[in-house]
Order: C-alpha cells, then structure tokens, then sequence
C-alpha cells in the first residue's frame, strides 16, 4: 500500500488561529499513531510557540501566508496542496472562494467548520466536534460531526482514566486560560480576581508567562501546547470557551466558561445544557461578583461536580482522537 501524505493547512501567527493549529496539531499526532507510515506535515504562518510545537513532534512544516490574505498566485497554492493525498484546512479566516479552489484538485480535502458558513459540497469530509451539531447537513461528502470526534492529544487518556476513577474531591487549585490571542491585561487581572477563591491556589496563563496582577494566591504561566502538567495539577478550569472547555471535560476536569466570541457563547450554553461545563455568561458582561459567585457555588457543591463528572463519563469517548483520525485516513 502507497504512503499516504497529509497536509494540514492552518495558522498560528500573534495569537491568531491557536486553538486551530493546536486541534490539527492533536489530530496530525493521531493520525500518526494511526499509520506510523503516514507522512504529516503542515502548512501556514507559524510563531515560534507553533514551530517549537511542531519541531517537538518532529513534524514538518512550510511557510505560507496566513489563510485569507494570501497575496501570491492561487495556482501556485494549489501546486503545493495537490503534492499531498489529503489536505485539511482550518481557519476562521479561510474564504468561500479559497475554499472553492480547494475542490476538485486531485488531492482529498477534509474542512474544520465550527459555525457552518460554508458551502462544502464538492469537500470530501466536514469536521467539527461542537456538542449538538451531529445531525447537522453540510453538504459534504462525509461528515465526522459532534463530541464523538473530539481530538485532544494523547497524554490527556490518562488523566482523564484516573479522573473519573478517583473519588470526587474538592477544588484546591484553577487553572485559567482565556485564549491564545488574549484579552486586555486590565480585564484579565480582574478575571483573576474573581476566580480567586478563599482556600484555592490559581495558575493563568498569558502568552510569555508575564504575570498581570499582584496576587499572592495566582501565578502566571507561559502558554504551552503540551497542557498535560496543568491539567493534571488542576481541579477545575476556567476557560474562555474554546477549545479549552472541551480538553477539560475529557479529562474529567470540572469547568466553567466566559465566553469571549458569540459562537462561544453558542456553543458554551450547548455544552452546559449537558453539563459539560459552567455558563458564566460573555466576557463583555463580565461581572466579577456574578462570576466569583457562581465558581464558588460549582466548586462547593459536591452535587453540581458529581453532575458534571458523569457527563463526562457518558457522553465523551476515551478514544475519540483515533476514531476522527480513522475518519481522515479513510478518506
């Protein structure tokens, strides 16, 4: 059987684009475990935490223009995808039309589409992994849809086995994290603020580790692709409803959620319909006292953490990474 060649095209460029290349990173490791023979690489403008995540996993990778605003020829584009046998592409930033240009080249073409705004007729696999999106109609070819595909990297198995193993206990330390761009220093240091609760030690995570508050009970920490230490470490999570929230209930991780984007608000209400996680309403609406009250409550109540650890015995799947990575080498 020929060695199959994957390319996986995305960003991660000043904070741009983290949560896509950090899924497609999760996904290139499985689809690796998968076939061993399979030749992984990646495509797209990377900062020196991507390459420093993609030399760590000894994964190739070109330079491109960022997904949207490229200005070189679209032929010269698709020569560089069409040497590969399946290309996956992942960007809030991608177009209809560079998408478009995508179909039909020779090469099979596999779509990330969170917030379903694209024509993928013509696309040979639709992916999203958001909770309550599993009977949704893309119009490709084949879809691998809802929280039965969910990627995350492999060292997170463990944590979640010996999680949902454990005894219920209490929350001692948080661990937050509201996204790979970033929010305003001010508003974060409030952030901290509030998730800081009497008794519980808090580790936040900024870009380079530079820490933006004055608090004895919180310690800033440099952003890192490989999360396993912190999640290991951490009895509940906050996040700013990205791909966060989803590592942490497959770790069997209590969260709660401020929402920085409307699709995370979407998809954060969806999720704690479940009780996958904890509402804490849009970051715009930040309220600290609402939003200390409310973690305070989750973290108090062994009823609404015992909730939460049986939804995500019920309803994630331990080997949810190998079935989205069998999804695109069947392609």
């Amino acid at each position: 059987m020929a060695r199959r060649r994957v390319l996986f095209r995305c960003d991660n460029v000043g904070g741009v684009g983290f949560g896509h290349f950090v899924r497609c990173l999760n996904l290139a490791r499985a689809v690796r475990s998968v076939d061993p023979r399979c030749e992984v690489a990646f495509r797209g403008a990377y900062d020196a935490f991507a390459t420093e995540a993609l030399r760590r996993h000894a994964l190739e990778w070109r330079d491109a223009a960022p997904i949207g605003q490229s200005g070189s020829d679209v032929a010269d584009e698709m020569a560089e995808l069409s040497a590969f046998d399946i290309v996956v592409l992942d960007s809030y930033r991608l177009t209809q039309a560079g998408l478009d240009a995508a179909k039909g080249r020779g090469f099979r073409l596999a779509v990330f589409d969170d917030s379903q705004q694209y024509d993928l007729s013509g696309a040979d696999l639709a992916i999203c992994f958001r909770a309550g999106v599993e009977n949704r109609a893309t119009g490709a070819r084949r879809q691998a849809l809802g929280i039965g595909y969910l990627v995350v990297p492999p060292e997170l198995r463990g944590i979640r086995i010996r999680n949902l193993a454990a005894p219920p206990a209490g929350v001692r330390n948080i661990l937050l994290f509201l996204g790979g761009g970033g929010i305003d220093d001010a508003l974060l240091a409030r952030v901290v603020d509030a998730v800081s609760l009497p008794g519980v030690s808090v580790n936040y995570l900024t870009r380079d580790g530079r820490p933006v508050v004055d608090n004895r009970h919180a310690v800033a920490r440099a952003v890192r692709a490989d999360m396993d230490g912190m999640y290991a470490a951490a009895d509940l999570v906050v996040s700013g409803g990205g791909l966060l929230k989803y590592e942490s209930a497959y770790c069997g991780i209590p969260n709660a959620c401020l929402a920085l984007t409307p699709l995370q608000e979407e998809d954060t209400r969806a999720l704690a319909a479940r009780d996958l996680t904890l509402d804490l309403g849009p970051m715009h609406l930040f309220d600290a006292a609402r939003v200390r009250n409310a973690l305070s409550g989750l973290a108090s109540s062994p009823r609404a953490l015992a909730a939460q650890r049986h939804a995500f015995a019920l309803m994630l799947d331990t080997d949810s990474p190998r079935r989205l990575a069998d999804a695109i080498l069947s392609l």
